[in-house]
């Protein structure tokens, strides 16, 4: 038996991972709510930290005294990504801690494959992607986004866990990717570069843990980790 798989997954969450849009995609979506349903509104940051597009725009509708109904968000959400992938080609997000680094080495292991596992509906999720120059590590079908039949963040993982036929690793920055981990049975890697801190992360049990400031070589060690782990 041979002592780790041929293949391993490392299945991404996107914003307060991989990056930070420094408030654009909210602000983004607030004026597509705005435009397409007429409705004004505001999100704070951290208040929907773990939770899905879809999940966000049917709360500030029903908040609003509107009908949450998935058709409407549909098209504000159409709307919100067409429109924030021109907002961050002209303000591309930021990369967070030393993601680059991260997945400059692994490109030199090719049995390592790169999954995208959001909350971020289809537009939005490839606007980040994109304007933030990771778009060349990921496959076209390598994305399991928020949709109008998977409205849940457990429903989107699910979704991954059916299809990726190797061992994988989730990795978040929020209580709800951890959570969400551990409904689908998946082992996690939490990082506290989003809006919870390491130690709120910490109760939550992960089975690893990275701070704030997480370099490449203590990422690639759990990548490592991992993939002895991993079950055949």
């Amino acid at each position: 038996m041979k002592s780790t798989p041929d293949k391993i997954a490392l299945l991404w969450d996107i914003d307060g991972t991989l990056l930070d849009t420094r408030g654009m995609a909210a602000k983004q979506l607030v004026l597509s709510i705005k435009e397409v349903a007429g409705i004004e509104c505001s999100i704070s940051p951290g208040q929907y930290s773990g939770f899905t597009d879809y999940e966000i725009v049917l709360d500030l509708l029903q908040n609003s005294g509107r009908a949450p109904e998935i058709k409407t968000a549909e098209g504000i959400l159409a709307h919100y990504g067409l429109k924030l992938l021109d907002q961050l080609l002209e303000n591309p997000p930021q990369l967070l801690a030393e993601i680059e680094k991260v997945f400059e080495e692994i490109a030199n292991f090719p049995h390592i494959k790169h999954f995208i596992g959001t909350g971020n509906s289809n537009l939005g999720a490839q606007a980040k992607i994109t304007a933030s120059g990771l778009h060349k590590y990921f496959a076209t079908n390598s994305f399991f986004i928020s949709g109008p039949t998977k409205v849940s963040r457990d429903s989107v993982i699910q979704s991954a866990v059916e299809s990726i036929d190797m061992p994988t690793l989730l990795i978040g920055d929020s209580d709800r990717d951890i959570l969400s981990a551990q409904t689908n049975k998946l082992k996690v890697l939490a990082v506290a570069t989003g809006h919870h801190d390491i130690e709120e992360l910490r109760r939550l049990n992960p089975d690893y843990l990275l701070g704030s400031d997480w370099s490449a070589q203590e990422f690639l060690e759990i990548i490592s980790l991992f993939a002895k782990n991993a079950e055949l």
